[in-house]
Order: C-alpha cells, then structure tokens, then sequence
C-alpha cells in the first residue's frame, strides 16, 4: 500500500451529508467550530464564505467544493450583509422537513456535509492540511475522477433511492480521498507531510511504519530503505513530518497498542509483543509516558 492508504486507514476516515437543499435568499449559515471537517459543495447559484479570523471573504461559485479540514468556525451567506442561523439549528429544522431557507428549485442549491477522523492520534497528515481547501471548476476538469466523486454524491444526496445512506457514506469517504490526492498534487513544494507523501523514498518509510511498527527498526534500517546517510534521512524525515524517525515509529506503537486495547481482549503481555516490546514493563513505561496513564488504567476506563 502506498503511505496515504495506510495514514488514511490509520486515522479512521468516516463522513456523511446532513443534507442537500434548495434555499431562497435571503439566508446564512453560522457553522460553530468543531472536530469534524466541514465540507461544503455549491451545486447552482453562489454564496460568501466567511472564515473566522480572517478578514477577506471567498466567493464560491457553482461547482465549486470546500473543506475546512480543522473544522474552523465560519459562515456561509447569499450576501455579506445577511443574517445568519446556527447550522446545527438549520440542521434539526431540515431533517423534520421544515427548511428555514426554503425556495423553488433552481436559486441555490448546496449540499453540506463533514469527514471526521481520529483526532486523539495528532497525526502529522492531519496537522499538515491546511485551514480552507478549495475546489473549483478548474481543478474539477482537471482532474475527472475529482470531477466523478462531486457529481456522483451531489447526485445520490438529491434521491431516496434504496441504499441511500450507505451510499452517500461511502462516496463521501471518496470525495474526501479525491480532493486530499488533488491538494498533495498542487502542493509538491510543501515541506511537511505531503512532501513525505510526494517524496517516494520517505513514502516508502511511512508504509512500513504504519503497516509494521512492531518490527525492529533502527535508524540505520529505515535509513537504508531511503539510500541515505542516517543523517541525512533523519533530517529529510524531521523537516518533513515534524518529528524524529523513531519518534514517529514510538507514536505507531503506542496507538496500535491503543487500538488493541480497547477493541480486543488480548493481554497486556501479548499486546506487547505485537507492537514490538519484548518486555511488558518497558511497554507499560512507554505506554503511560505517552499517554499520561498506564495500559490497564486506559483499559479499565473503557
């Protein structure tokens, strides 16, 4: 597997649509901070979006699609001057059929949605994904599978066709994953994590970490999977994921360990062993360096 398979897998990606409405100007949406990736896309018409903290506002036009990857507080309106109704409210009010904003089809048409991974992994990939990804109608032709995925759910989102649900979340998952290899393509320059996805040597590191963490790396191994000076390889990997190699290999362990402990019943001993200790005592040493609480304390408050 490639190393943003592995990174996506790792964090838990999950999504859905809240809903896909027409609305009659005047309106706007407050959407409040959260742990979830908000997501947006503008399937006619076009609207204002305003990012907490920021002074500018972005015009989104039909066909484009934005994330806030971070779950950014920000507002959403047919004109800058217009007032606006907490999402979570727009939401509730939706779902019971009773559309706040309700106009003829043909004004404005949006569907609005969010992704939500593991944010207790604090892991780099997601640390290195910027405040606003947009996608416009540029990006969209030029990239036809992107294209596909935005259609494709837009569509499913406007039906009641039998399997709805679990479609919209499945697409949802792919429209995550088309607009994250779109952004990785147009950023090559970055130095952070998507420079370690772009960089085919460090990529290569990233899969075996994240795939087998519990084998004996050493420095000197991963650095001669990459052909470089240990040096070397521990520079281009710090620059780029933010932490040293075995730094980023003690973070595997220990959530793998984590995962294991909270959804299996192996023991304490076993799950040791599986994520590379050869003593229990020094992965429990680690295990509550980490996280502040010991292996059994985290298992107990389950």
């Amino acid at each position: 597997m490639d190393a943003l398979s592995v990174v996506l897998r790792d964090i838990h990606l999950r999504g859905s649509v809240y809903f896909k409405e027409c609305f009659q100007s005047p309106w706007g949406l407050s959407v409040a901070s959260s742990k979830k990736a908000a997501f947006h896309i503008i399937d006619k018409g076009s609207c204002w979006l305003n990012i907490k903290g920021r002074d500018e506002q972005i015009k989104l036009l039909a066909g484009d699609a934005v994330i806030l990857p971070h779950g950014t507080e920000h507002q959403l309106l047919d004109n800058p001057s217009s007032d606006c109704l907490p999402a979570a409210q727009v939401v509730e009010k939706i779902h019971k059929g009773e559309n706040p904003f309700l106009g003829s089809d043909g004004q404005f048409n949006i569907v609005c949605g969010y992704f939500e991974f593991d944010r207790d992994s604090n892991h780099a990939f997601v640390d290195s994904l910027p405040e606003l990804i947009h996608i416009t109608q540029e990006y969209r032709h030029s990239y036809s599978w992107l294209n596909a995925a935005i259609k494709m759910l837009t569509s499913e989102s406007a039906n009641n066709n039998l399997g709805k649900e679990v479609l919209i979340d499945r697409l949802t998952d792919v429209l995550f994953i088309q607009i994250i290899r779109c952004y990785i393509e147009h950023n090559k320059e970055q130095e952070n994590f998507i420079a370690a996805l772009n960089s085919g040597s460090l990529n290569k590191v990233l899969c075996l970490l994240h795939e087998s963490p519990e084998l004996n790396w050493t420095l000197a191994s991963l650095a001669e999977v990459c052909n470089m000076s240990r040096s070397k390889f521990t520079s281009r990997f710090k620059e780029s994921v933010g932490v040293t190699p075995m730094k980023y290999l003690l973070a595997r362990r220990m959530f793998k360990a984590k995962q294991l402990i909270s959804q299996t019943q192996y023991s304490l001993t076993s799950i040791s062993e599986m994520v590379g200790y050869q003593s229990e005592s020094s992965f429990k040493s680690a295990f509550k360096q980490f996280f502040g609480k010991t292996p059994s304390n985290y298992r107990s408050k389950l």
